[in-house]
Formats: C-alpha cells, sequence, structure tokens
C-alpha cells in the first residue's frame, strides 16, 4: 500500500507515486486506513508526492530499470481494479507516473493460493535487463519481449 519511488529526470529529485489502494480489490476491508498510508509515507519521508487515479500496488508492477515494465491485465484491469481505464489509458498513465518508454501486458491469470489477481510480482521477475524469469508450468513462453 506504499508509495513507487522514482526519480525525476529533471530534478534528480525522489517522488513517491500514490496509487489508489483498495485492498487487492476490496477483499479485505475495511482498508481506508490502509489508503492513505502512500501519503502518509512521503510526507514522514519529507519527499513529494504525486497522487495517481490508478488501482495498483506495487507487486502489480516489475521493471527493469531501463524503461520496461512488466504488469498483467488480470490484475491491472480487473473488475476490481480500474474496469473503466483502457489498456491504452493505463500503458500511458504508467509511462507517466514512473517514466517507462515501454508496458508489456502479460495475459494470464494467478498461481494456486494468489489473492492478488495475477500479481506480476508472483509471475516473472526481470533478473537483468531484457531477460525474464517466468514462474510456468506446462506453457510455451516467448522469450522475445523486444
Amino acid at each position: 500500500y506504499g508509495p513507487t519511488f522514482v526519480i525525476e529526470s529533471e530534478t534528480g529529485k525522489v517522488v513517491g507515486v500514490h496509487w489508489v489502494y483498495t485492498a487487492w480489490g476490496g477483499k479485505y476491508p475495511p482498508f481506508d486506513e490502509d489508503a492513505k498510508n502512500g501519503a502518509r509515507i512521503c510526507e514522514a519521508m519529507g519527499i513529494p508526492r504525486v497522487a495517481s487515479p490508478l488501482v495498483c500496488e506495487g507487486g502489480g508492477l516489475e521493471t527493469d530499470g531501463e524503461g520496461t515494465l512488466l504488469t498483467t491485465t488480470s490484475c491491472l484491469q480487473s473488475a476490481s481494479r480500474n474496469p473503466e481505464r483502457s489498456p491504452a489509458w493505463i500503458t500511458q498513465h504508467l509511462s507517466e507516473m514512473l517514466g517507462v518508454t515501454k508496458v508489456i501486458w502479460l495475459e494470464g491469470t494467478e498461481l494456486d493460493g494468489d489473492d492478488t489477481d495475477g500479481h506480476i510480482d508472483q509471475l516473472a521477475r526481470f533478473v537483468a535487463p531484457g531477460r525474464v524469469v517466468v514462474a510456468a508450468r506446462g506453457i510455451e513462453v516467448d522469450t522475445n519481449i523486444e
């Protein structure tokens, strides 16, 4: 429920992106106090905060640190998170908020026992720019992410 920290390219300063937090799509109410923690963390750290209208948790995003971001449609476009947002809108917003230049949307669902609707952090992780490790069994994986 905390912010995602980015470095502004113009100033070199750290900024906290504060996403809308709904306890994994409203699964664990009440979460109204938790939803305020992004702002509280930024204030406690003395850094600026940018509020986003996107319902998102940090585990729903994975970046290589060089401009590429991985996410899943099952998480960021779930009926309980951002049903009114198109993939194009979300992609543009993530680019603006995080400075990424490429967003790769993975299809699929969560692993057994997952309550996050398929957070990318348990499905695929960058191990280096352009290199991804995928938690998969019995599927074919396209290894070309160019």
